[in-house]
C-alpha cells in the first residue's frame, strides 16, 4: 500500500527516468501476465501464496495457510487541482478517507517515490474504459530494489493484468485530465501484507516516466535508428533538471 510519503517540496528533487515500453506478453512475463479482456478478468484467479515456513520448521498441514481467500472491488483514480495522483482501493478500504496520493505531475513527467509489493499473493487490474490508456511501473521481486530495476509499461485502452507476489509496483497511472476519475476492476490476497520502499529515503531520488504517448513513439522511432546504427545513442533531458536517465531498447 502506498499513501505514507510526503510529495511536498520535491520539485527540485533529483529525477531517474524510466524508459516506457509497451506491455507485450513476452516482455511482461517475467512480472505476471496479461488480460485482454473482461472475460478473462472474471476467470483470472488470484494467486495466493501459504503462510511461510522456514526448512528449519515443521511444514504446514496439506490445505492450510492460504485460506484467506481474495478480495475484490472498483479501484478509483484522478488527478487532483494541485497535480496528484490519487487513488481509493475499495477492495481494501471502502472509506472515502483512505484515498492516497501515489504521484505527482512535474513538467511533461508523472514522478512518484513510493513502491510496494505483496508477499502474500498477486494483484489484478482491469481497465474497463476503452478510451483512457494507462502506464504501470514494476520491478522484479528483491529485497534491495534500485532505481535502474523499474521498468514502464503502456496499455492501451480496455485491458490489465495480475502481477505475481513479490513484484515491486504502484497502482496504474490512467492518462486522464484532472479532476476525471477513471474506475478499474481490482482483486487482490485479502492478507494485504505491504513491503514498502522510498526512493527519496534509500537514494535521494524521484522515479519519473513520461505520459506522453507521441514522446513514447518517438522514444520507439529512436531505438530502431540506434540498433540499426543510424544515429548514435544519446540521453534524454529535461533542461533545467537534474535528471539520471534508464534508456533501455
Amino acid at each position: 500500500m502506498s499513501g505514507y510519503a510526503n510529495y511536498s517540496g520535491l520539485d527540485n528533487a533529483y529525477l531517474y527516468t524510466v524508459t516506457v515500453k509497451q506491455a507485450t506478453p513476452d516482455n511482461f512475463k517475467k512480472y505476471g501476465n496479461l488480460i485482454n479482456t473482461i472475460e478473462d478478468y472474471r476467470k483470472e484467479k488470484v494467486i495466493t501464496v501459504p503462510w511461510p515456513r522456514t526448512a528449519e520448521q515443521l511444514p504446514l498441514m496439506e490445505g492450510t495457510g492460504s485460506g484467506a481467500g481474495y478480495v475484490e472491488d472498483t479501484f478509483r483514480f484522478w488527478i487532483d487541482r494541485e497535480g496528484n495522483y490519487r487513488a481509493h482501493n475499495l477492495a481494501v478500504n471502502s472509506a472515502a478517507s483512505e484515498a492516497y496520493i501515489t504521484g505527482q505531475q512535474q513538467d511533461n513527467l508523472i514522478v512518484t517515490r513510493e513502491f510496494n509489493f505483496h508477499p502474500d499473493g498477486g494483484q489484478v487490474f482491469f481497465n474497463t474504459c476503452p478510451t483512457v490508456d494507462f502506464i504501470l511501473v514494476l520491478a522484479p521481486p528483491t529485497e534491495n530494489v534500485h532505481p535502474e530495476d523499474f521498468e514502464a509499461f503502456y496499455f492501451k485502452g480496455e485491458g490489465g493484468c495480475q502481477i505475481n507476489p513479490n513484484v515491486w509496483h504502484q497502482p496504474p497511472y490512467p492518462l486522464t485530465t484532472k479532476l476525471e476519475t477513471v474506475e478499474f476492476m481490482g482483486k487482490q490476497g485479502a492478507v494485504h501484507a505491504c513491503v514498502g520502499y522510498d526512493s527519496m529515503n534509500k537514494h535521494n531520488l524521484l522515479i519519473a516516466f513520461s505520459p506522453d504517448v507521441p514522446f513514447f513513439v518517438l522514444r520507439c522511432l529512436y531505438f530502431v535508428l540506434v540498433n540499426i546504427k543510424i544515429i548514435s545513442p544519446v540521453g534524454f533531458h529535461n533542461p533545467g533538471r537534474n535528471l539520471k536517465s534508464s534508456i533501455s531498447s
